[in-house]
């Protein structure tokens, strides 16, 4: 048997993800959520804590990826 450790380091910001203060261009438009296997989610799951990668674009055409704990 081999064991694997994984260490998840997630960045996270106290006005909101990607708040700028006082740039209204930074709104999201749009949200993907994926599993970390790669698989698009549409909900998350219901009662429980899962790792999963988010994309956002932004309202000036922007794009941020990151992994999230939902």
């Amino acid at each position: 048997d081999v064991t694997v450790a994984t260490q998840l380091i997630c960045n996270v910001e106290v006005d909101g993800v990607g708040a700028i203060p006082g740039d209204k261009q930074r709104e999201t438009v749009s949200e993907q959520l994926y599993t970390v296997g790669g698989q698009p989610v549409t909900e998350t799951a219901a009662g429980s804590k899962a790792v999963y990668i988010v994309t956002r674009t932004y309202g000036d055409g922007t794009t941020e990826t990151a992994k999230e704990v939902r």
